[in-house]
């Protein structure tokens, strides 16, 4: 990972390490963040009022394997093509919400909600992502408190899904390892001076 990396609302990172894996192993993983993201889309189209046709994915923008693999995740999205009385072409892009950001910010609360003790390197790294969060769009979504706590509860069964899932040796998102960070209860060495 690259320790260090600014944060931004429009690209999310996770390293996967595994010893052995399975396509239906991955594939889960991938698709229950797919789905916290179009419901997440979903939640932000009803809070502004907003179309839900062509809203913002979960994309994923690269990949990288050897022994381990990284997903880089951005957010796509299709724009929408009409006319109007006069004839004329009207194109609407819609603006990026910052759904990775989200996603992200989402498994990690999630990790925090299942942990049994405070975690310091776990609760920094959520509040530099917390800051980025409030200047991005899709904060809005935070405002309706019962679908905000239906989001992380969503967040929560994905983080206890990677952690039962016993291929993965690492799950890193925003240079936290899930699954070092849940066993160990501490950070990883490779943490000490990154805050």
């Amino acid at each position: 990972m690259n320790k260090g990396k600014e944060i931004s609302p429009h690209s999310l990172e996770i390293y996967i390490s595994y010893h052995h894996l399975t396509a239906s192993s991955l594939g889960e993983s991938i698709r229950a963040l797919g789905l916290i993201a179009d419901d997440s889309a979903e939640l932000y189209a009803n809070k502004v009022s907003i179309g839900k046709e062509n809203l913002p994915t979960l994309e994923i923008d690269a990949v990288h394997t050897g022994d381990s693999i990284k997903f880089t995740f951005g957010e796509g999205w299709l724009p929408s093509i009409s006319s109007d009385k006069e004839n004329d072409i009207i194109i609407n892009t819609p603006k990026k919400l910052g759904i990775p950001l989200l996603v992200g910010f989402l498994l990690l609360t999630g990790l925090k909600n299942s942990l049994t003790i405070y975690n310091e390197y776990l609760d920094t790294r959520i509040k530099k992502i917390e800051l980025v969060l409030k200047q991005s769009e899709v904060q809005k979504i935070r405002e309706n408190r019962e679908e905000w706590n239906t989001l992380v509860n969503k967040s929560i069964k994905i983080v206890n899904t990677i952690l039962i899932n016993h291929e993965y040796t690492k799950f890193i998102v925003y240079d936290v390892d899930i699954i070092n960070i849940k066993n160990e209860n501490k950070h990883p060495d490779y943490h000490k001076n990154d805050q």
